[in-house]
Parts: C-alpha cells; structure tokens; sequence
C-alpha cells in the first residue's frame, strides 16, 4: 500500500513538473534562448553588421556618433530603433519539425546574417530569415547551430521582423542637409537661373561683420541689413529632407540636367567644407495627364552626388532674394 501512494505521490510531481515545462514554453519564456538574440545592455553595443546576398551594412559606434560603412552619419533615429527591437527580440517557440529542415536551410542561404559586437570577447552571430512559405513567421538561428527559433516582439504585429533588419544604406543615413550654427558659417552664395538678378554671395567676416555681393558679378552692396543676415544664417541650424532617391526612384520621372536646374545654393563652413545643394521642380501628373508643379515638395541634388527628395517648407528659409539683405 505504501508502494503504491509513493508511485501516486512521484506521478503527481511529474505531472507538476510536465505542466509547468508546457505552461512555460507556451507562454513564449525561453530565457536562455534569448540571450543568443536579444542584447538587453544596447549601451555596450558598438558595431552592427547586417550582410544580406546584396550589401553589406556596418553600422558602427564611433566617437563622434553612429557611422554608416565609416562614410556617412547615421540617423540617430534609426539606430535607436534598431538597438530596441535588437534588446526586445523574444523567442517564441523552437522551429516545427516538419519544416526544420527547410527553414535551416532558407536561414542559411537566403537570411541575412546579424552580427553584433559588444564589449565582450566574441561577437553575436545569428541569421534571420521571414518565411512566407509555410508560416509567415520570421525565424532566428545562431551561426553554428542546428536549431532554429521563431521570433516575436511584444506589442509588434507585424510578423517580418526580419525586414526591419534593413541592408539599404540610405535607409539608414541622416536625413539633415544643413546643421551649422550661424558662427560655423563663412559665406553663403545662391544662384537663381530663372532670375539671376535674385542672385547673391554673403560673407561672413566674423564678430557681426558681413559683406553682400550681386551673383556672379561680385559687385559689393553697401550697408547691407545686419540683423536680417543674422536671422538668415540662424536658419541653418537645422535643416532636414525627406529621403534619398535612387536612379530608379526617379529616371522615369526626372532627368538631371544643366538647363533644368531652378536654383544654386553653396555654404561654406568654418572647416571649410562645401556643400553645393541644386534644386529642381517637380512635376506630377493629373488625373486627367497633364503635367502640374508640385507645390509641396522638390527634388534636390547634393554635391553632385545624392539625389533628395525636400518639402519647400524645410528649404523656403534658405531660400532668399538679395533683396531680402538690403536695407530699406
């Protein structure tokens, strides 16, 4: 008799053991699991990669701020959106046996692969990959291992989470065209080529000293409005487009050339680098085909080498006439 209560009483606690085991991994708790994904410490990350069969993205800590492949900054924005969704990573549940394979497979092949330096010696290495075949899920595996585990983040709908893990360079770089305090500013110059009379060249000599000149003719305007120019220059401080455009974005709407450009506009910081921006209308089609001026919005090349797209709201303060420097 005694026995058999002891087989009862070792059953009872197995069946304990067993439903606490299935109430954990259904409730998506797989804290050791997680620590091979999620890095919950964002502050110790320092470089991140993210190598697809197309680019490869390194995002990297650097002294002055968060780079792009050591060229571009990176918008500070997007960074922290990534570090959260990197510290939020949860594991859901490990990989249905029937597709384990497949999905491996696909993680090796197709996924993109993450890797994540902190500051301990070696490096977080797993692949992503969003499987739209059997489960629209988006599964993680470390490098060297033979598991594979679908992902989840709290509060986020969307099941790809593997596409937030962008790989496009432009996705990630600052979208800010000026950013210079009105004492980092040498001279501004603006070419209108529809009106060049509008034209004009601003120095700044330092200590509230300013010359106006006409463009190109460099002819000198005397007593020009000081405290006008100082607002202009204060308007610098922060000026932001709305994207990067790639050639595809916009070949077939828009071709740069010479003889369509509206405006010039070139400052000149106290580093003494240059930034050239030229500016072109945008047109759109009507419903009915006929082609229209976009009031809201400009396309924009920077340095003769990005293609932008920016709200007049943001551009219109830089935007000037000489006669907005002269004194009444």
């Amino acid at each position: 008799m005694k026995r058999t209560y002891y087989l009862i009483f070792i059953f009872i606690i197995l069946l304990i053991i067993a439903g606490y085991l299935v109430f954990r991994n259904r409730s998506g708790i797989f804290e050791g699991v997680d620590q091979e994904f999620a890095i919950r410490d964002t502050a110790s990350i320092r470089l991140i990669e993210i190598r697809s069969s197309d680019h490869i993205i390194i995002l990297e800590r650097l002294e002055g701020g968060w780079m792009i492949n050591r060229q571009f900054p990176a918008s500070t924005n997007r960074v922290k959106g990534l570090l959260s969704l990197i510290s939020r990573l949860k594991v859901n549940s490990i990989v249905p046996v029937s597709i384990k394979n497949e999905i491996i497979s696909r993680l090796e092949n197709e996924g993109k692969r993450l890797m994540i330096l902190t500051h301990r010696r070696h490096p977080y290495v797993t692949f992503i990959y969003h499987d739209t075949v059997y489960t629209n899920a988006t599964y993680m595996m470390a490098e060297d291992s033979d598991y594979a585990f679908r992902m989840e983040i709290r509060g986020f709908q969307n099941r790809d989470i593997a596409g937030l893990f962008v790989d496009e360079k432009n996705y990630w770089r600052d979208h800010t065209l000026f950013h210079l305090r009105p004492d980092e500013i040498i001279s501004v110059s603006l070419y209108d080529h529809k009106k060049p009379e509008n034209s004009f060249y601003l120095i700044n000599n330092g200590a509230g000293d300013y010359q106006l000149f006409t463009n190109p003719d460099s002819i000198e305007i005397p007593d020009p409005d000081r405290e006008a120019i100082e607002q202009y220059f204060g308007y610098f401080m922060k000026v932001s487009f709305e994207q990067f455009l790639s050639a595809r974005d916009y070949d077939s709407i828009f071709s740069i050339r010479d003889e369509d450009i509206d405006k010039i506009i070139t400052v000149r910081d106290s580093r003494f680098n240059d930034t050239e921006v030229k500016t072109f209308i945008r047109y759109y089609q009507d419903r009915k085909g006929i082609s229209e001026k976009d009031l809201n919005q400009l396309y924009a090349v920077i340095n003769n080498t990005d293609t932008i797209l920016v709200k007049y709201v943001e551009l219109d303060p830089v935007i000037k006439e000489i006669g907005y420097f002269m004194n009444q």
